[in-house]
């Protein structure tokens, strides 16, 4: 299970019994509980010290630590832990002395159903303060590096207080004809606009002036053009941006300034580019999510609900295998244009992802949302695509959530979207899923409970098996490296993709006991592999929570020795993500493994903006995250990224892996920036067998 899903909890209770009662009835509630228990002074002092947590439930009768004391430590420690009291039949004159000394709540012990909802409300009250902390944090942040990329802007931008100018950057001195910011120091803003101008431009200012930069509650911008005034008396035409913002805590006015003496078609072009996906012509991932923010700010601040469409191809990577990488980029250009026959000229369409689709419907009743939905769904199912001279045939799932003011960000709509998605997909897709408030978590629990069963089930028959994906050597290493990949397959031995399956393991705790699996069955596998060919080397995925699994390196190690297998033939593999939260442990495997002469590294690399953490793991390889190879050889910020991570690798003497490789274009960038293996579906998707001939591939 994922960390951030743990209930991590402390008991305060002499009986071990009533804290084992109290943890089976919170998972019963639905949360994955990892407990402590204290029943003395020291180990409520060890355990702030030393243990993250979330929760505190307190037996004020505990013989060798009474309620007082536990508040009293907690208060002194600084940190932020709900702690609950439950006592047997409390007075009032308890509770109050309870709560006045920091108790968050007192809950009769007999009240077991209330304690589930006094629980839950604490937790989300925890979440609240921590995540505005991390808000405060990130916004200082965000203002710090937002003032680095305002002084190196190519953008004429300048902030402007009660009509004076209060910073400038550069391009903005450049542009008027000033030399530094302190020739700006007492020049008002009418000053870069012609003479001829200053009317209009009053009348603007006092019009901005009077909405505050605000229209129903929401931030908007405001321009006008106008001629600006060079300090040589030259005149040239500009386009002015008006926004509110503040600096150094200052509430002040935004100017953006552009100079439309050059090619303005150019700028329109460029602009609309920005928004726009290359494949289908629907809006692009990045705008969209602007366009959601304004929906929900809009929702939330009276103007009006929306809803979203959350549609997802079914089994892509069927049709992918199927017809090739060049035929499913028709299929998806042919669905964006289906997409557009099916809503109006004020809904907005993106494409949201590989094979993923979003609408959003401004001013729809879930009703008139649903009935779009079924048309979408229906329509794509009905249509016979010519993918390069091939008929593919498509079935899509479709999810639809209502934006009201009820609403609290972007991120928590498209959570539901795609969790009522899954949903549907878990049911066998082609279906439109309605997220529904009241019972949407209830209904996708019971989906997820079906999951679960039917990955126990597989574990127990056997119903699992391995596939391998060849990474290829651009440097002529001699080595035949796979990546070992895990399928499931349901009664009737179809796949059931990873995607479906992977949250079921996770929410049933069954990561270690999965990943053991795929360890002893992939041992054995290379074992026979390695009498015909001894170059053959695996890769191996772990969960995050097999990275806490104390006993793994004792177990691996007897199963290296009885297949009589090198250490060095297999390489373990976790993600950025887990190994940063679970950094300790992260080394101590690292550490275990070099032992052993197994090799560790991590993939799904480059997302974390901090890489410091690197020099705690001994590690082998780094691997590229796929999302940074998506159209390689034509976005510069990618080739940057990609480049920069390479470079990085090669520093600290690390080998790198690019995963997702898809086309030759890629290839050719990443050859040319020294990556030192490739892995994708332009050598070979994921098979049964090992038999990828490496001997044409490398430097």
């Amino acid at each position: 299970m994922k960390q951030e899903n743990i209930l991590r909890l402390l008991i305060i209770d002499d009986s071990s019994n009533d804290a084992e009662l109290t943890v089976a009835m919170l998972r019963r509630a639905g949360h994955g509980v990892r407990a402590l228990r204290a029943a003395a002074l020291d180990d409520f002092k060890k355990a702030l010290d030393e243990q993250p947590l979330d929760l505190i439930l307190c037996n004020p009768l505990t013989s060798r630590l009474s309620a007082a004391q536990a508040l009293t430590l907690l208060r002194e420690s600084g940190k932020d832990i709900p702690l609950i009291v439950t006592a047997e039949s409390p007075d009032q004159a308890q509770v109050c002395e309870l709560l006045q000394a920091g108790a968050r709540d007192v809950v009769p012990k007999e009240q077991v159903e209330r304690l589930q909802y006094v629980a839950a409300r604490e937790l989300a009250d925890l979440d609240l303060r921590r995540a505005y902390r991390r808000c405060e944090t990130g916004l200082r942040e965000a203002e710090k590096r937002c003032r680095s990329l305002l002084d190196s802007s190519r953008d004429a931008i300048a902030y402007v207080h009660e009509g004076m100018h209060s910073y400038a950057n550069s391009a903005y001195l450049n542009l008027f004809g000033y030399h530094n910011v302190e020739e700006l120091e007492g020049v008002p803003i009418m000053d870069m606009v012609a003479p001829s101008d200053h009317s209009l431009f009053k009348e603007f200012l006092r019009s901005h002036a009077r909405g505050g930069g605000q229209a129903n509650g929401v931030s908007v911008s405001s321009a006008l053009e106008v001629k600006g005034l060079h300090t040589s008396g030259r005149e040239f035409n500009i386009h002015m941006e008006f926004s509110p913002a503040s600096i150094e805590g200052e509430s002040c006015t935004q100017v953006v300034v552009h100079d439309l003496s050059e090619n303005e078609e150019v700028e329109k072009k460029l602009k609309a580019l920005k928004r726009q996906d290359l494949l289908t012509g629907l809006y692009n991932h990045p705008y969209f999510l602007e366009l959601l923010d304004a929906a929900v700010a809009g929702a939330v601040n009276g103007k009006g609900n929306s809803a979203l469409l959350y549609i997802e191809l079914d089994d892509f990577q069927a049709i992918k295998d199927k017809a090739g990488i060049a035929a499913t980029d028709m299929v998806q250009s042919d669905v964006a244009a289906l997409l557009r026959g099916k809503v109006s000229e004020a809904d907005s369409l993106a494409r949201f992802g590989d094979a993923l689709f979003a609408a959003l419907l401004p001013n729809k009743t879930m009703e008139h949302a649903q009935q779009i939905g079924e048309a979408v769904r229906q329509a794509v199912g009905d249509t016979i695509f010519d993918a390069a001279g091939q008929s593919v045939t498509a079935t899509c799932s479709v999810a639809v959530t209502l934006i009201g003011e009820r609403s609290n960000n972007s991120r928590e709509v498209l959570e539901q979207a795609n969790r009522a998605c899954a949903a549907a997909k878990a049911m066998g897709g082609n279906r439109v899923q309605v997220y529904n408030p009241a019972l949407g978590d209830r209904r996708l629990r019971a989906d997820l409970r079906e999951m679960v069963g039917r990955v126990q089930d597989a574990l127990q028959h056997n119903r699992f098996r391995l596939v391998f994906q060849p990474i290829v050597s651009l440097r002529g290493d001699p080595g035949e490296n796979y990546q070992v990949l895990l399928r499931m397959l349901d009664e009737q031995d179809k796949e059931i993709e990873p995607a479906r399956f992977m949250p079921a393991v996770e929410a049933a705790e069954l990561e270690v006991q999965v990943d053991r699996w795929v360890i002893g069955q992939a041992i054995q596998a290379l074992a026979g592999k390695r009498k015909s060919s001894g170059k053959t080397r695996f890769f191996i995925k772990l969960f995050e929570d097999t990275l806490r699994d104390s006993e793994l390196l004792l177990w691996l190690s007897e199963c290296l020795k009885a297949a009589r297998l090198p250490g060095d033939a297999l390489t373990f593999v976790t993600s950025e993500s887990s190994a940063v939260n679970a950094l300790k442990e992260a080394k101590l495997l690292a550490h275990g493994l070099n032992e052993l002469r197994c090799r560790f590294a991590l993939d799904h690399f480059g997302k974390s903006a901090d890489a410091s953490y690197l020099k705690h793991l001994p590690l082998h390889y780094l691997k590229i995250d796929g999302e940074f190879l998506a159209d390689l050889a034509g976005n510069p910020v990618h080739q940057a990224r990609v480049k920069a991570i390479n470079d990085m690798a090669h520093g600290m003497n690390l080998l790198t892996v690019a995963e997702c490789v898809q086309d030759a274009s890629t290839l050719a960038v990443l050859w040319q920036y020294g990556v030192d293996f490739v892995q994708g579906y332009y050598f070979q998707k994921p098979a049964d067998s090992l038999n990828y001939d490496f001997t044409g591939e490398g430097g």
